[in-house]
């Protein structure tokens, strides 16, 4: 055994001459002489010379090197624990816990039971609370469409009627499935797709869309206020001879009340790939002309504005002003390009760039060519003039360009 001597602090005792800290999780007081001072905290055990942690479900509830205690029935503990708890579904101290009587709940843990819920008469109830329920309330209350509230109180208001807050994209394309619609609408009394139907008419024809299978309904809010993502994936999209503003219509029911909103869309020729040059004019002219080519193109979708179009005449690229539209729509599109003044004898290319449907960039390629041909040099003529009487005379050369 030590002296005394050397006023350990606490936490440490004296071997010797020196003093040594204790085991983790345990505590000495001051002036400890013997290892045997150190004391392992609540929840730990002396194994050896260590103070290790109770297992889960045992508990110890004092310092010292005693044993770790077996939690009784319908209690646990989770490792290193000074006490035990009460499992859900019971209350009391854990070493009489007690069962929750039917119609209430238990936490576990030193909680209380408490009463479960009664659900209004405009709520759907679903669950129960046999004796022992826990750690939550076994019945859920859920107010009925058309009433709001947490399901033990359910109040009917008045549906506000929904408005649509944002559209993207701006239109979609013809002749083309699988596109999607996103909408942010205010308002959107949907919580279940059953009670969605969705349509869409243009040009004279109805589309009807599956809402189980083609629409998803993201809802934040209540019935009565709310902001819900509606996405449709469209599975069909009208033929390009019915591009055109369509009318979408929604309607959502409400048992015995139905409200809809409507909103109008832009649905676009869908045409890919290189055009196809059906005309032009000139085929040739003489150099030092100030040319312009009128072009004739089909498998375009219709523009709206020449500069959607770029042009390359030769080696030069013509700004966007040289581009006169004539008409553009599913039939094809007519056009005049302003080249400019053309020099040099040679086979002059002129190229129409754009993009596509899918926005990718195609062109007419060479299928634009103007022979550039030298201007001739002037033709000197010589003719005769004679008198009414007389010989001729006066012989007169003339120039003929």
């Amino acid at each position: 055994s030590g002296s005394g001597c050397l006023m350990c602090s606490a936490g440490s005792y004296e071997d010797g001459d020196s003093c040594l800290a204790c085991p983790d999780n345990s505590m000495s007081p001051e002036r400890s002489s013997n290892f045997s001072d150190c004391l392992c905290d609540p929840g730990y055990t002396m194994e050896g010379e260590e103070c290790v942690a109770c297992p889960a479900g045992t508990y110890k509830a004092g310092n010292g090197s005693s044993a770790c205690v077996e939690c009784p029935e319908m209690s646990s503990s989770p490792a290193g624990s000074p006490e035990c708890f009460c499992d859900a579904g019971y209350a009391g101290n854990f070493e009489d816990c007690a069962v929750c009587p039917e119609g209430s709940y238990g936490p576990g843990g030193t909680a209380e039971c408490f009463e479960c819920k009664t659900c209004d008469a405009n709520a759907v109830t679903s669950g129960s609370c046999p004796e022992g329920t826990g750690p939550g309330d076994g019945v859920t209350c859920t107010c009925k469409l058309g009433y709001f509230g947490n399901g033990a109180e359910c109040v009917q208001e008045d549906i506000p009627f929904p408005s649509l807050a944002s559209l993207s994209p701006e239109s979609l394309l013809c002749s083309k499935a699988g596109q999607k619609i996103v909408m942010v609408v205010d308002d959107f009394p949907a919580f279940y797709l059953s009670d969605v139907s969705a349509s869409f008419s243009v040009a004279g024809a109805t589309y009807v869309i599956d809402a189980a299978r083609y629409m998803t309904v993201a809802v934040a809010g209540t019935l009565t206020d709310n902001v819900a993502t509606v996405t449709i994936a469209l599975p069909y999209a009208p033929p390009n001879d019915q591009s055109g503003t369509a009318l979408f219509s929604l309607s959502v029911s409400l048992g015995t009340e139905q409200v809809s909103f409507s909103f109008s869309y832009q649905f676009a020729p869908y045409v890919v790939g290189p055009p196809s040059v059906g005309f032009y004019t000139p085929l040739s002219v003489y150099e030092g002309t100030v040319l312009s080519v009128y072009v004739e193109l089909t498998k375009i979708r219709p523009l709206a504005k020449g500069s959607d179009m770029q042009v390359r005449a030769g080696n030069r690229v013509l700004n966007a002003s040289a581009v006169s539209l004539v008409s553009s729509d599913l039939d094809g599109t007519d056009l005049l390009v302003n080249v400019g003044a053309v020099t040099g004898a040679q086979t002059l290319y002129v190229v129409l760039s754009f993009l596509d449907s899918d926005g990718n960039k195609v062109s007419t390629g060479n299928a634009i060519s103007i022979q550039i041909r030298a201007r001739p040099s002037p033709i000197l003529l010589q003719d005769s003039f004679y008198p009414r009487k007389g010989a001729a005379s006066d012989i007169q050369k003339v120039q003929v360009t």
